[in-house]
């Protein structure tokens, strides 16, 4: 599950893109991600921040990795930003795999320019199973410079 949620705060940094000037704001630079799950820290570039900027609400972003042998793997993802103000995010992200599936809702409220409240909610399921989590942590600004370990690749 740790890997899960840090692959889903990574990914929802990732797949979002149009053009809303009241988005969530946030600086670029590296973030420390602090949750019952351990300590993450991330990497947040000008891209990605420029991608939170221009993010509306109902925004759908879908990513298809079957033609993609490294990738494969990995599912098939949808995102819907359900909420996108200037303090408060929620996304909506289902993740489908062969095998199992995962729905996760990422909630980010910003608390300063400096900390974000995180909430995560996910279910995953696969045959043998469904699991339900709750997840709280508390993202802060570290660095307006990225250090080389969380750059994402």
């Amino acid at each position: 599950m740790k890997h899960l949620i840090k692959s889903t705060i990574i990914l929802s940094f990732m797949f979002v893109s149009v053009n809303y000037s009241y988005a969530l704001d946030i600086q670029q630079g590296e973030w420390m991600v602090k949750s019952e799950a351990g300590i993450t820290h991330i990497c947040i570039t000008p891209e990605l921040v420029s991608s939170y900027k221009n993010t509306v609400k109902g925004t759908v972003t879908k990513v298809n990795h079957k033609n993609d042998a490294k990738r494969a793997s990995m599912g098939d993802y949808t995102s819907i930003i359900m909420e996108n103000t200037s303090d408060h995010r929620i996304e909506d992200i289902t993740i489908n795999k062969p095998d199992s599936s995962n729905h996760v809702v990422i909630d980010l409220a910003k608390m300063s320019d400096t900390q974000l409240q995180l909430t995560i909610t996910s279910e995953s399921k696969s045959a043998e199973k469904t699991t339900h989590e709750n997840h709280q942590g508390i993202e802060t600004f570290v660095s307006s410079t990225c250090s080389e370990k969380t750059r994402l690749k």
